[in-house]
């Protein structure tokens, strides 16, 4: 806990972004902003599935609005649309795409005319194990994490790079519940039991932390 902060008993954090030299903090009925300084509270009047820190601003789905972004000086939200869909995140691509990806309706690319859809060739499986985490992975890579069926890696092209499960023995589990690229391009996993990373150059994958004594691993940053 910080000084200052009040916590209430539904303010488990389970979600961490960095959005400029911020720290957002998430939990179902709130989000904490932290600044190097201070930390800022903003309660929530609905859950709010999901946080996504973009160039434009900071992003959260909610459970029955959809899509909004947080005005810059912190007043309210404005409307994004998507409403109906569950929205898992809005990548910022480094080779200047925005996407956003949804739960089970699929991935959405900007152009002039609006969002439309991008089909990949891990669509059937990934909403079918719910997406439940989503990253930018290299120079135009998606990395995606879902509740049942493992991690799926897509190139700029919608094809299936990889996909990894405990099926075919690269996870410790099939429940991903957050994702990180570090600075040499390996992928880590927060599993529902462990962490795992995955190498997309060499294609090789490292379980690590299985033991049942590490437990759930909620985010990881």
């Amino acid at each position: 806990s910080c000084p200052g902060v009040e916590m209430k008993p539904n303010d488990e954090i389970w979600n961490i972004v960095e959005y400029g030299n911020m720290v957002i903090f998430h939990s179902f009925n709130a989000i904490f902003i932290y600044d190097g300084a201070s930390v800022r509270t903003i309660r929530l009047a609905q859950n709010a599935t999901s946080v996504s820190a973009c160039a434009d601003g900071i992003y959260l789905n909610f459970q029955y609005d959809g899509l909004r972004r947080l005005r810059d000086d912190f007043s309210g939200f404005e409307k994004c649309g998507f409403d109906g869909a569950d929205v898992v995140a809005v990548l910022d691509m480094p080779d200047s795409r925005r996407i956003v990806v949804t739960k089970s309706d699929g991935l959405y690319v900007r152009t002039d005319g609006g969002f439309v859809r991008f089909l990949t060739e891990a669509d059937r499986k990934a909403a079918s194990g719910e997406v439940n985490r989503a990253i930018p992975a290299g120079g135009s890579d998606i990395f995606l994490g879902t509740i049942s069926d493992g991690a799926f890696l897509i190139g700029a092209d919608g094809r299936l790079r990889r996909h990894l499960s405990i099926d075919n023995g690269t996870l410790p589990n099939n429940t991903v519940l957050g994702l990180f690229m570090d600075a040499d391009g390996n992928l880590w996993l927060a599993m529902d039991n462990g962490m795992a990373m995955f190498d997309p150059d060499s294609g090789m994958s490292k379980l690590t932390f299985g033991s049942e004594r590490v437990g759930t691993i909620y985010s990881v940053v």
